[in-house]
């Protein structure tokens, strides 16, 4: 084998390198800095001795194109070498960086034209810092996007067979979505890999370890950054065969959604629909990743399909074998770029939704991951219902953080009757549930005072976590909603409105419709930071009427990839913003919850999230 080998004196070749890697343009006020980058350079030139035969390779280890270049043998030569450069160099000319002292060994002084906004830690004595400079208009590296197809993945691991989806198992723990990679794990039909980032970057081809997954088959990320994956309303992934989703396929686009007409609800104690774990309304068997699974509600329920325009309840995944997402919409028309739940390994994660029929009466529940699913339903809205809707602004009617947490197996009856609350005919209530400090992974379930309680759940809530669930709850002849805990934890209870006959709304369901999204500038520009309050319009946007007719919304509300813990709380711009919440995530992690909230006279919401967090925001109908 042949090989070329430029044999050049130290201080001649940085003044090629150094001019590769800044430009002379920060000469003179930045002249510190290139002075500074000449003993990076220098340093690494003589501490990595790569090969047997030469110390360091050109272009790739340091760029170093030679005194000039020329693109072709018959162009002109274009110099490299510039005099504010070759200053620096002179400047510093024998200066390293050692380790441990001044007689220690020359230190291997990794650097990059991008950090991604924090450099990566040495397996020597260089920690990782944070690089301010680096998220800058004029560095296009900062931050990048890669599509990748589910065939490259399935051709670079063979023996996962077809691809499912990958989950970050962990991170450096600095910068935007906790750091570089550090494990990744890929699923697919025959099985999975185990691997570093490093290693599934390599493989892929993409620019670092510090990525984002925000699809079934895309990738995005900052120059050296990290993860979460299958964001709110991911791409889909591969179009599954009949045999692989075991006959739970899409259903054929036959349409596109009418506008329903005015309905009022008629609440129900909540009873199960389906259940994949068990075989109850389908199969037992999970639902496989980019399958999707047809839902009749009026099966055992007495329903009048044909009347009911949407159905009430809680959709909860089960096990899944990656992070995901899902989506629930009428069956029969194209699927919607948008999300209910989003799911999470080694938890069961529940949330709440209104979801519009098709015309044959059937609603379809779509996962771009493998996971099982459970649906409990607590209500249908049809033009003749029993109750109208009467939104408040949302009010605390129980928290136990005063006390003691409550025992397993604790049951609190929560009045939601009286002023300002619900009315005297009033018979079910639109509640926020918040299951908080849990000792120890547990349920929470909702119903009726005055009937027993069904085998249902209204959230879900893991070993020492807090989460907050919707639930539209019957209320009964008491008004009263009783609240069943399976673990020990603390508990607060929000009422958002009420129905009854002497309420004043009526619902209008449609299609899910993203209306704002803060990683792609929609309707709001950048994260949420700490404590920032943002309107947001939600009369007369995505086909609904304008204020004055639309009274309250039904929406989801997803936090994507906050930086820590926190919550968001929605309010019709009052002037003191209430002290209660709707939403509330983990660190990196992605969250969506329902939030059925009063809007203001001018058809506006007031959004407060107490983390820096993206927020997505799809609405599923209006009260008017």
């Amino acid at each position: 084998e042949n090989r070329t080998v430029n044999e050049v004196p130290l201080e001649q070749y940085l003044r090629s390198v150094v001019a590769s890697e800044m430009s002379a343009s920060w000469a003179p006020r930045g002249m510190q800095a290139l002075m500074a980058q000449a003993v990076a350079a220098r340093s690494f030139a003589l501490a990595e001795n790569r090969y047997s035969y030469a110390k360091t390779c050109d272009q790739i280890c340091q760029f170093y194109p030679g005194a000039a270049w020329r693109s072709s043998p018959s162009a002109g030569s274009t110099r490299v070498e510039q005099s504010p450069i070759d200053s620096a160099v002179a400047a510093t000319a024998g200066t390293v960086r050692r380790l441990g002292s001044t007689a220690g060994p020359v230190a291997l002084t990794m650097f990059s034209s991008s950090s991604g906004g924090w450099t990566a830690a040495s397996t020597l004595a260089f920690p990782s810092v944070e690089d301010l400079g680096d998220a800058v208009t004029a560095n296009p590296h900062h931050r990048w996007t890669a599509s990748v197809a589910a065939t490259a993945v399935e051709a670079a691991w063979p023996s996962i067979g077809d691809y499912f989806g990958v989950t970050v198992t962990s991170r450096s723990g600095q910068g935007e979505w906790g750091g570089r990679v550090l494990g990744i794990t890929v699923q697919g039909s025959a099985g999975s890999v185990s691997l570093t980032g490093d290693a599934f970057r390599r493989a892929i081809g993409l620019r670092s370890n510090w990525f984002d997954v925000t699809g079934a088959n895309a990738t995005t990320g900052s120059t050296t950054t990290g993860s979460t994956t299958g964001t709110t309303g991911s791409p889909a992934a591969p179009v599954a065969s009949s045999g692989r989703c075991g006959g739970r396929d899409e259903p054929p686009v036959v349409g596109v959604a009418s506008d329903a007409p005015a309905a009022r609800f008629d609440p129900i104690v909540p009873v199960r629909l389906v259940d994949t774990r068990v075989g109850t309304g389908t199969t037992v068997a999970p639902l496989v990743g980019g399958c999707t699974l047809v839902v009749r509600p009026d099966k055992d329920l007495g329903l009048d399909i044909a009347t009911v325009s949407a159905v009430a309840g809680n959709i909860v995944t089960v096990d899944p074998r990656a992070q995901g997402f899902i989506t629930a919409a009428p069956c029969g028309i194209a699927r919607p770029f948008t999300s209910v739940v989003q799911s999470q390994v080694g938890r069961i994660v529940s949330g709440s939704a209104v979801v519009s029929l098709g015309a044959d009466g059937t609603f379809c529940v779509y996962s771009n991951i493998t996971t099982d699913i459970v649906i409990d339903m607590t209500g249908s809205y049809t033009p003749a219902g029993s109750s109208r809707y009467e939104p408040i602004v949302a009010q605390r009617r129980y928290d136990s953080r005063s006390g003691g947490r409550l025992a397993a197996g604790t049951v609190v009856r929560i009045p939601t009757r009286g002023p300002g609350a619900a009315a005297g005919d009033s018979n079910a209530a639109s509640l926020t549930i918040h299951a908080l400090d849990a000792v120890q992974a547990g349920f929470i379930t909702a119903w009726p005072c005055d009937a027993p309680r069904p085998w249902a759940s209204s959230a879900n809530v893991n070993a020492g976590g807090s989460v907050s669930n919707y639930a539209d709850v019957a209320s009964g002849a008491t008004g009263e909603v009783c609240v069943f805990v399976s673990a020990p934890m603390h508990l607060a209870i929000d009422l958002n409105g009420w129905f009854g006959p002497s309420a004043s709304t009526e619902f209008h369901a449609v299609v899910p419709v993203r209306v704002a999204d803060t990683r792609e500038g929609q309707a709001w520009g950048g994260q949420f930071t700490r404590n920032l309050t943002r309107r947001l319009v939600v009369a007369s946007v995505g086909g609904l009427p304008g204020s004055g007719v639309v009274r309250a919304v039904t929406v989801q509300l997803t936090a994507v990839s906050g930086s820590a813990s926190g919550w968001v709380t929605v309010h019709p711009c009052l002037e003191r913003t209430p002290d209660l919440s709707m939403l509330r995530y983990p660190a990196r992690t992605n969250v969506a919850v329902q939030a059925n909230s009063i809007v203001s006279d001018t058809g506006e919401w007031c959004v407060l999230a107490s983390s820096t967090t993206h927020l997505v925001v799809d609405i599923s109908g209006w009260f008017g």
